[in-house]
């Protein structure tokens, strides 16, 4: 599911409750991390409606099929559902207290996350976000907490019923608020939890030895030609890909017949649970490619031409487009991944010398105006000829006055030891990726440009190969009026990103988060 950025300024924020409600209420911080004791439900599928808030004028609506769910039937007849909200993702559950007959209510408000961001000073500020029922304002899609009455308990209902587990009173959301009543601009509502059949493809015993590393290159729309590595075997006349969004360790594979100089893969074949997100059950598929309407049409099936000596799989036209898609349904843009002109190939592994990095931009410290330098520059996967190399194998050296850098773990609150050399595909809250290539490093100390350097090093079968150091063609700017004086963005697990970065997005202006 891809969810357009959230941005929180205090104009659009929500504190929409009576003084008498918001008095009434208990707000407890404890998380529930660990169920009681009881029948676990797993591998089940959820549906949900969900709203997600830009702006006062500016929502989206996103009925979301397909997710992984489980829920725990406790000794008591209670039952707790795990993450009960598709942005959260961390280990939380919501309780439903058993009620009359196959009913279960959730006495809200109840605790589900704590949002960390650090603050200029290194200190870490902590934000605990509640379940809680949101209503429409009459004739409006924004939502408000439902403190209106004045009550003292807050609910909502589900029915369990036959193993499937639903939302009964579906005219309210269910939101996540803080302490103050500040609104997280997202709520779900029609919530079902229900039983899932797939079975996903396994790589058979007999195909486990012709697994090697595989070269995925397609063309993106925007980035144009793309390369990614992948795994992949060819055994007993099929074709096996390792599912590209998988992480390394994962078994998820899409399979292909294999007859003479062509393969095809069939349309609809269930992958797993997305183990990255924990968010939905993926789907292989395959379509054509509309350019101008920016729309996939789904087609039967993939079909590829077959270069056997190369052990070189391509695409039989260029608008033919793999798809990794959330549930079975028709593939949309908007909630499936996909690669266009897509082509895979077994990668040859031997020494090459990397490409020059280039430098893009330093941002200069300002420690007057608490703003942090940065520094930006592309490392690309490519040795000097032009060939794709492993990014496995990849890495870059920052270098200060022509000495190698160190990031320590008491300036980078992520590292647990020292760190020169930076894995090319590392990222946290201080070393993102910032596109394909590009990426930005903050820099916790003054610094002038011409100081600065990066290097690209690239082992091989037991060979090291380095790349010369780049010191020039940095755009360096002033923090004083750029976009780092308005704040710093952080998503839901505090990981410093771009504001334009898809997801919920908050923004950390000086010390304090925007509300």
């Amino acid at each position: 599911m891809t969810i357009k950025s959230i941005i929180l300024p205090a104009a659009i924020l929500l504190a929409a409750a009576s003084a008498s409600g918001q008095h009434s209420v208990v707000f407890d911080p404890t998380i529930i991390t660990e169920p009681p004791k009881g029948i676990v439900h797993d591998m089940l599928k959820r549906s949900t409606t969900i709203l997600m808030q830009y702006s006062e004028e500016d929502y989206e609506i996103i009925n979301d099929h397909y997710a992984y769910s489980k829920y725990v039937l406790a000794d008591n007849g209670d039952v707790y559902l795990y993450r009960p909200l598709a942005a959260i993702k961390d280990n939380c559950y919501l309780k439903l207290q058993r009620g009359n007959g196959d009913t279960l209510v959730a006495h809200l408000p109840q605790a589900i996350y704590e949002l960390q961001v650090p603050d200029f000073d290194g200190q870490v500020e902590s934000t605990m976000f509640y379940a809680f029922p949101m209503l429409k304002k009459p004739g409006e899609v924004f939502l408000q907490p439902d403190t209106v009455t004045g009550a003292t308990d807050y609910t909502m209902r589900f029915t369990l019923t036959d193993g499937v587990l639903k939302q009964v009173d579906n005219d309210r959301y269910l939101g996540m608020i803080t302490d103050d009543f500040t609104w997280g601009l997202i709520a779900e509502k029609d919530v079902r939890v229900d039983s899932f059949s797939g079975v996903p493809n396994v790589l058979p015993a007999s195909a486990e030895a012709a697994v090697s590393d595989y070269v995925l290159k397609y063309t993106d729309p925007y980035l144009g030609e793309t390369y990614k590595m992948t795994k992949g075997a060819v055994s007993d006349g099929k074709v096996y890909l390792r599912n590209p969004l998988s992480p390394p360790g994962d078994s998820q594979w899409i399979a292909g017949d294999i007859d003479g100089n062509k393969a095809v893969m069939k349309y609809g074949q269930y992958l797993g649970v997305d183990t990255v997100s924990l968010l939905h059950y993926m789907y292989f598929m395959s379509a054509l490619y509309d350019e101008q309407q920016q729309e996939l049409q789904s087609t039967g099936q993939l079909e590829l031409n077959f270069d056997s000596q190369r052990r070189k799989f391509s695409s039989v036209g260029p608008a033919e487009a793999m798809i990794i898609n959330a549930g079975p349904d028709e593939p949309n843009p908007a909630k499936a991944t996909f690669w266009l002109n897509p082509s895979f190939y077994e990668f040859q592994s031997q020494p090459a010398t990397p490409v020059t990095p280039s430098i893009q931009r330093y941002y200069v410290f300002d420690a007057g105006n608490d703003a942090y330098a940065y520094f930006k520059f592309e490392v690309q996967p490519f040795d000097v000829d032009g060939n794709y190399i492993n990014p496995d194998s990849l890495f870059y050296v920052i270098y200060v006055d022509g000495k190698p850098f160190t990031l320590t773990p008491g300036v980078y609150k992520d590292l647990k030891t020292d760190m020169t050399e930076i894995p090319f595909d590392y990222r946290d809250s201080d070393v993102q990726s910032m596109g394909a290539y590009v990426r930005q490093v903050y820099i916790y100390q003054p610094l002038r440009e011409e100081q600065l350097g990066v290097q690209s090093v690239y082992r091989c079968n037991g060979v090291e190969r380095r790349s010369p150091i780049c010191t020039t063609g940095i755009d360096a700017v002033k923090t004083a009026g750029a976009s780092q004086a308005s704040g710093h963005a952080y998503d839901l697990q505090g990981r410093r990103v771009e504001a334009s970065t898809r997801g919920q997005v908050i923004i950390v202006d000086g010390k304090k988060i925007l509300k």
